[in-house]
């Protein structure tokens, strides 16, 4: 009597154990899922804060970068005025040096032309 007792018991037994070792196995897979999710969160809270971080950056550059496109525009305007007022005054220099140059051939054809009379009235 006493085996078959043990046989009823365990028939109950067995299958409650079993169900009980697999909601065990289950929980264990989904204390497992829960933490590898959180560590994804975190990796992805970082990842979140660098790309902020990054675009911070990147809008900061952008910034500069019109400034300095904004300065060299300025900059390239003022020069290619001053460049501008450079090249009147060369031509301008460049045509009073060619009459200073004819006016000097002149004078010294004049000169020349003195000497040869002087030279003819010497004689």
């Amino acid at each position: 009597k006493r085996t078959q007792s043990k046989m009823n018991y365990q028939q109950y037994v067995d299958p409650l154990k079993q169900a009980s070792m697999e909601k065990d196995q289950i929980i264990g897979r989904l204390k497992k899922q829960i933490y590898e999710m959180s560590q994804d969160e975190r990796d992805f809270q970082f990842l979140r804060d660098e790309l902020l971080k990054l675009e911070e950056k990147f809008e900061e550059q952008q910034r500069e970068k019109a400034q300095f496109d904004g300065e060299f525009m300025e900059k390239l305007k003022t020069n290619a005025g001053r460049l501008k007022e450079l090249r009147k005054q060369h031509a301008k220099l460049k045509h009073e040096h060619t009459k200073a140059t004819i006016a000097s051939q002149e004078a010294c054809a004049e000169l020349e032309a003195v000497r040869d009379i002087s030279e003819v009235k010497a004689r």
